[in-house]
């Protein structure tokens, strides 16, 4: 399964009279099928700047909300359509799974590393151990994971993305930095 999210009818009044929300899709092969609608915090155009982040694990869906500060936890092993569970994360930013299922998440400008904590009725992350300290990073919007490599995109002003690769074994990271090389796709 692949899920997307769209933000829907994003406030032009500062949430006077509409907050606006995200939507989120599942993508099937025949096309987009809704999940949820998810409201918190007020989607104004400047939010885009803080993208939402989506991430799932083990049917564990979770989606980033910055307008919010929520990560909003969805089963999507069952039907049910709605999230189960809604904590609060500071200055929340992208998210992304490990192959272990910690998840992390850039918050205050670093990259960091929670545990979860989920029996499907309630939701919540412990830890917060740093991989990548705010001074490494400038901006950072969205994260990838994948073969030990973290890919981050940014709003920066000198490159678009960035490569951390987690020394195994050792404390802290190798950090990368640079345009993506010709031909990459993540």
């Amino acid at each position: 399964m692949a899920y997307t999210v769209f933000v829907d009818n994003p406030s032009r009044d500062f949430g006077v009279k509409d907050p606006g929300g995200l939507e989120v899709y599942v993508i099937t092969k025949t096309g987009l099928e809704p999940l949820a609608k998810v409201t918190g915090g007020i989607q104004v155009h400047e939010a885009f700047r803080e993208l939402v982040g989506i991430a799932a694990y083990n049917g564990l869906l979770l989606l980033s909300n910055p307008a919010a500060n929520e990560l909003v936890a969805f089963d999507v092993r069952s039907t049910s359509k709605a999230p189960f569970a809604t904590i609060k994360v500071e200055n929340l930013g992208g998210i992304a799974f490990e192959p272990d299922g910690k998840l992390l998440v850039t918050t205050n400008g670093a990259i960091k590393r929670y545990s979860i904590e989920n029996d499907w009725k309630s939701f919540g992350i412990s830890g917060g151990d740093p991989v990548v300290a705010a001074s490494d990073l400038q901006a950072p919007k969205q994260i990838i994971e994948q073969n030990n490599e973290i890919y981050v995109t940014r709003l920066g002003h000198q490159s678009p993305g960035e490569s951390f690769q987690r020394c195994l074994g050792q404390r802290g990271s190798r950090h990368r930095q640079g345009r993506w090389p010709a031909g990459r796709r993540l």
